[in-house]
């Protein structure tokens, strides 16, 4: 009972402590309502702040775009007017060109006309019109002079160099004609505005012209200008190349000589070889068949060569059994092979050296070039000519000798590998011959023996049979 008492007690004074606490989290809920009102009273005047700091800042982004416009408007204004006055200049600076380009034009037609003695020179300070019109009246004028065949003494020189005075015929600009005591012909350029007799003797028409009568065949020289000489293009010669091509140019023909004499030895042999060996092995298998090996070795010891020479071989080896009769006519003919072959490795060797050493000329050519260019420029053609000469030169040389020599080898390995399979060949129908002969031989052998026995056993006298 007094448990229960004490525990009623405690119940009691919880749910007073219970009824008591809800009024304090009321009062805390108060504050911290009255704190977030605060809060929100303080961030709507921000906002406020904030909302007139950026109306203020509108107007004045505004105000400045405004005039960004008008600064923008006045800048398209000032390039408008750049960009006109620039197509001015443009259209100014065109005109000076195209007048520049046709002064020079007119003075290029001026240089060129006085170059065939027609006097073309304008006033410089004379309008461009008037310069052009001059020049096209002085090309029409040397148009009609050049068209006219025209006559007059003057002075050229001969043949041999010397200048003699004579009679002029010059059939418009292209072509002249001289005659005088000491000699006439055609007139080719010499240099500096100068003629002389070209090689070529032509004497009888040029005084034909001279005289005012018409030859019955017309030959000349044409030629475009009087102020750089005509000089005869000589004849390409060997010796010329070679003199051309430099050291490696003979070198290579060197071999090539070597070479041609090789494949003249080796085809006359192979030729030589393969004459005689279809009629001797026919002969000697004849001979074999019939028995007459003496005969056979007489007729291939007469016949010679390396056909004959393995025959010789394998007749005197038909005695023995047939493995040893073929590795006598093996031996025969591993003998043989290295005659039969000699040359071949040269001629292909050669064949494949002779581009490397044209690609050898080639390089030191062009080095000869570069150096000239290094030490002189390329003002002048000539001095490169040289180099240029050795570089294409040395490389047609080598592909000359290395294409032939090539195929020329190649044929003539095929040839020996051919006569040497028709050796070969000839060998087996020898032996086979030989095999045949013995085959015939043995059934006589065998009959006459049992002739011989049967005669004894009755008694019969024998008698030998030739």
């Amino acid at each position: 009972m007094r448990r229960l008492l004490i525990s009623t007690a405690l119940l009691s004074a919880s749910a007073t402590s219970a009824l008591a606490e809800p009024s304090a989290l009321e009062k805390a809920y108060a504050k911290e309502l009255a704190y977030l009102k605060a809060e929100k009273a303080a961030l709507e005047a921000r906002l406020a702040a904030t909302d007139l700091s950026t109306l203020k800042a509108e107007k004045q982004l505004e105000s400045e775009l405004r005039a960004a416009e008008d600064r923008l408007l006045l800048a398209r204004r000032r390039a408008e007017e750049i960009e006109g006055r620039l197509r001015g200049l443009e259209r100014q600076s065109d005109g000076e060109e195209r007048s520049s380009f046709v002064r020079e034009s007119v003075a290029r037609a001026e240089e060129t006309l006085g170059g065939y003695g027609v006097s073309a020179s304008s006033d410089p300070e004379a309008l461009l019109p008037d310069a052009v019109r001059s020049v096209f009246v002085s090309a029409s004028r040397a148009i009609e002079e050049g068209a006219q065949l025209r006559r007059g003494p003057g002075t050229f020189f001969l043949a041999d160099g010397r200048q003699v005075e004579g009679q002029l015929v010059h059939w418009g600009r292209v072509a002249a004609f001289g005659d005088s005591p000491e000699g006439a012909g055609i007139l080719v350029p010499a240099g500096g505005g100068r003629l002389r007799v070209w090689d070529e003797p032509a004497a009888a028409v040029a005084v034909a012209l001279a005289r005012g009568s018409a030859p019955a065949v017309l030959r000349t020289f044409l030629f475009e200008a009087t102020d750089v000489a005509v000089k005869k293009r000589e004849a390409k010669t060997v010796a010329k190349e070679l003199a051309l091509g430099g050291s490696i140019a003979y070198v290579i023909a060197a071999l090539g000589l070597l070479a041609l004499l090789m494949v003249m030895l080796r085809s006359v042999r192979l030729l030589a070889e393969e004459a005689r060996v279809g009629n001797l092995v026919d002969e000697v298998v004849v001979l074999v068949t019939e028995g007459r090996l003496s005969q056979a070795r007489e007729r291939v010891a007469a016949a010679g060569g390396t056909m004959a020479r393995v025959l010789q071989s394998t007749l005197d080896a038909l005695a023995g059994p047939r493995a040893q009769r073929d590795d006598v006519v093996h031996e025969a003919m591993l003998r043989e092979i290295p005659g039969v072959e000699r040359f071949s490795s040269a001629i292909l060797v050669f064949a494949a050296v002779a581009p490397l050493l044209g690609l050898l000329g080639t390089v030191t050519g062009m080095i000869s070039t570069f150096d000239v260019i290094t030490e002189f420029g390329t003002g002048d053609p000539r001095m490169l000519s040289g180099g240029i000469s050795e570089a294409l030169i040395t490389t047609k040389l080598g592909l000359v000798v290395a294409i032939p020599a090539l195929l020329a080898g190649t044929l003539l390995n095929g040839r020996a590998d051919a006569l040497l399979a028709s050796i070969q060949h000839g060998t087996l129908r020898v032996l086979n011959a030989a095999d045949r002969d013995k085959e015939r031989a043995t059934p006589n052998t065998a009959l006459e023996t049992s002739t011989a026995e049967s005669a004894l056993a009755f008694g019969a006298p024998v008698t030998g049979s030739s």
